[in-house]
């Protein structure tokens, strides 16, 4: 067993009260122990709550003397609301060591410890068969069960993802009589439904009466049809849902409806899309827009719906819902058309980013600068630069991320005069390149005829804008145009390198011993040390062999009191 624990509070002004007063009147021990009406009078009976409510584990612990102290230690009320406060304020054991003590327990017993396992079970998994193993003891008691009882053993269910214990719930449950409460029948619903079995779970719900199914019942129920694919079958039961005077009060149940049934609704669904337009209708207040209305609130769920399905990494599916909502003449706004072509650009399909760009065009969103964008990047991972470049072309306005995706396609392409073409147009239109545009051109121009001239140049200007230091710029750079001079100092945890030259492979090396990007030579070089130091006997060479490009440093170790030295030039 574990003693749980949460973080308790400063004494509160009961335990002020407490310590002030040494003679709190209590009952005498011999006053009736058992009736609810005179431990109710109890002066314990606040601070308890005043303990649970802060959730002040001292302020309970020094009741719990105080009570034993003035015998009252066997009054079953006090000592089931001792286990409720012990569980609520973070001490299960203590909870159950009370259970333990006592000579008679009655269902109100019960319930508190069960509910103690309960809301302790989803941090601790083993305290699960626990919780099972007191209720099959209740059970062998032959105590009274009520919805009360269940609750908290249904609860374990869920936490364990036990389908058998819960359909062995289900059948005692049936036994006493308790099976066609709404209370026990909502939970085995929610069970049912988030393990897949849908039907029984329909089953259930059927069966609750009318009058005992609440609105967190028909959420549960909806989205268990969601959870099991059932989209259609989603449709008609949001439909009832709706048409029962039930409103939705949250974005998931909305998506189920809106977002989720609009990739597998058919014509089975009679009326579908004027449901859907109505509902958008009732609904469209509760949004901030100023415009739109009932579209607005349409393209807000099927956007969060594309959303999901986009980081699911489910493309096809994102592309078979975009077509549906043209086929069911929905709108769709700027984000949506982006989400679909990092879906097209996913699937890394031609055609299907052509008919992706049919629609935009007949949606009139060919002037959307982000839309052109992702259109230029989309084309690029599809494989025709020839499209992209044909699009830059065609564009009336363009930002930085434009020129940045067109040079970047020259230079993935081999097409390094187009790249250096577009840097001058770029810079002439009075942009100013970014670490990204200097990395993509140094790529383009390296294995041209002139490259050495450009990329010295292009390496002289991100030095004048302090670029170098950036992981995209560093790794791009050409060895031959980094400086051999190049100078560096920097201590770690008591190690001090002084480094001069350049390594050319300093990129691979950052991966291999897994630090971050910004590292810089001297700073690899002391963890290169570090791995030689700890590794201890290692040979130096084995190191060093590793380390390419032409160098010197020298590593002080102040701990040890030794030094390190090292002139490579290859």
């Amino acid at each position: 067993m574990r003693l749980l624990r949460t973080k308790t509070c400063n004494p509160s002004a009961s335990l002020a009260r407490l310590r002030s007063s040494p003679n709190n009147p209590s009952p005498s021990p011999a006053a009736p122990a058992t009736t609810k009406s005179s431990a109710a009078a109890s002066p314990w009976f606040p601070v308890l709550r005043a303990s649970i409510a802060a959730r002040d584990l001292l302020l309970g612990k020094t009741a719990h003397a105080r009570i034993i102290v003035s015998h009252q230690s066997h009054d079953r009320f006090l000592v089931n609301n001792l286990i409720s406060m012990y569980s609520k304020c973070g001490s299960l054991l203590y909870a159950r060591q009370l259970f333990d003590e006592m000579p008679h327990r009655d269902l109100v017993t019960w319930n508190a410890v069960l509910a103690a396992y309960a809301q302790w079970a989803e941090f601790d998994v083993e305290l699960v068969g626990e919780g099972f193993d007191l209720f099959r003891e209740l059970v062998r008691e032959t105590v009274s069960i009520s919805t009360l009882t269940l609750s908290p053993v249904l609860k374990l269910c869920l936490v364990a993802e036990s389908l058998r214990a819960a359909e062995a719930v289900h059948g005692f449950a049936e036994k006493v009589g308790l099976g066609f409460h709404s209370f026990v029948s909502g939970a085995l619903v929610n069970i049912y439904s988030k393990c897949g079995l849908a039907f029984e779970a329909r089953i259930l719900f059927d069966r609750t009466p009318d009058e005992d199914r609440d609105a967190v019942l028909w959420k549960v129920m909806i989205m268990g049809y969601r959870q099991a694919d059932m989209l259609c079958e989603m449709c008609r039961l949001f439909a009832t849902f709706h048409g029962n005077g039930f409103l939705p009060d949250d974005d998931d149940i909305l998506d189920c409806f809106v977002g989720e049934a609009i990739w597998e609704v058919t014509e089975q669904v009679e009326g579908f899309t004027e449901q859907v337009q109505g509902l958008a209708v009732k609904y469209s207040y509760c949004l901030d827009s100023n415009d739109g209305g009932e579209d607005s609130f349409i393209v807000s769920s099927f956007n969060r719906t594309l959303s999901s399905r986009l980081k699911a990494g489910d493309y096809m599916t994102a592309i078979i819902g975009f077509s549906k909502i043209n086929e069911l003449g929905f709108k769709y706004d700027s984000s949506t058309v982006t989400m679909v072509l990092a879906a097209v650009a996913g699937l890394n399909c031609f055609s299907l980013g052509l008919q992706v760009h049919s629609m935009i065009f007949k949606s009139g969103f060919q002037s959307d600068l982000l839309i052109s964008n992702s259109l230029i990047n989309t084309y690029a991972k599809v494989g025709c630069p020839d499209c992209a470049e044909y699009l830059f072309s065609d564009m009336e306005q363009r930002d930085l991320i434009s020129w940045n995706s067109m040079i970047s396609i020259c230079a993935d392409n081999s097409r390094r005069v187009e790249a250096v073409k577009l840097l001058r147009s770029l810079l002439v239109a009075g942009l100013s390149p970014d670490p990204f545009t200097i990395a993509s051109f140094l790529k383009a121009c390296s294995s041209m005829k002139d490259g050495v001239r450009l990329c010295k140049e292009t390496h002289a200007y991100a030095l004048r804008r302090d670029m170098t230091a950036d992981n995209f710029v560093s790794t791009a750079l050409p060895p031959k145009t980094i400086s051999s001079r190049q100078r560096m100092f920097c201590g770690v945890d008591g190690i001090y390198c002084v480094f001069i030259g350049n390594l050319n492979n300093l990129s691979s090396l950052i991966r291999q011993y897994g630090l971050s990007k910004n590292t810089n030579e001297a700073m690899l070089v002391i963890e290169a040390y570090r791995t030689l130091r700890d590794r201890s006997p290692y040979p130096a060479d084995q190191v060093l062999k590793d380390l390419d490009g032409s160098f010197g440093f020298v590593i002080y170790d102040s701990t040890a009191g030794t030094a390190f030295v090292s002139v490579v030039s290859s």
